[in-house]
């Protein structure tokens, strides 16, 4: 899979921001510096065309998507501690209270799925977020707006506040995360199984306001994997 970029909500987290901007632009970044600062506008729109033709050199050059080819975890933007195995890095355990990640790619339109393999069955909250959803020690994934998780240990979809969603989780079921942004629409699977539709009305990228991650909230020892499509 593969993801993007919304500048104008990247503006609350300039850190994350530029950091992004440094992942997509590379030595371009300094072509859109105007006055010591740089032009939001103008590189919201360099950004869409190349979410839209795939052509940054380097990174995934599928549509819809920027970012890095190779997706993993965003150490540097990780919240809590993680324990990182596999020689990827797509094995996680959480050694925080609450730990949280984004990946490093984002996507801006089309519909795009990734998977996670459970290692343990507890509170783990697996999903999709904006750049603004903030990480802390007690709250993550799915408790800010413009970010959606699926928690199968309580039985609940998450999205500022929780309603029940699903089915139980166990160890060993593989999570299917799906994100319609023609649609508007958001999806779990466990084990190939669809749970339906959890969330709706999701806001489309308007003018890269709005990109969005997968992303995931873990708590105290609970391990999972991630497939970014390495997988079969």
């Amino acid at each position: 899979m593969g993801v993007g970029v919304g500048l104008g909500q990247l503006l609350e987290g300039p850190q994350e921001a530029g950091r992004l901007v440094g992942w997509v632009l590379g030595d371009e970044t300094l072509d859109f510096v105007e006055d010591g600062q740089i032009s939001w506008d103008s590189v919201s729109a360099h950004l869409l065309v190349q979410a839209e033709e795939g052509v940054t050199p380097g990174h995934d050059q599928r549509a819809g998507i920027l970012g890095p080819a190779d997706v993993a975890p965003d150490r540097d933007t990780a919240s809590g501690q993680f324990a990182y195995y596999g020689n990827d890095g797509l094995i996680l355990e959480s050694m925080g209270n609450f730990s949280s990640f984004r990946a490093n790619t984002c996507v801006l339109s089309g519909k795009w799925m990734y998977e996670v393999t459970l290692h343990t069955s507890g509170i783990q909250q697996l999903g999709w977020c904006t750049i603004t959803c903030p990480f802390t020690a007690e709250e993550g994934v799915g408790d800010a707006p413009d970010s959606y998780a699926y928690d199968g240990k309580r039985n609940r979809k998450w999205s500022v506040k929780a309603s029940p969603y699903g089915q139980t989780w166990a160890a060993g079921d593989v999570i299917g995360c799906c994100l319609d942004l023609d649609a508007g629409e958001m999806s779990f699977y466990r084990n190939g199984t669809p749970l339906g539709v959890a969330f709706s009305g999701i806001r489309k990228l308007q003018h890269t306001q709005l990109a969005f991650f997968p992303a995931a909230s873990i708590s105290y020892a609970e391990k999972c994997e991630l497939n970014f499509g390495g997988l079969p």
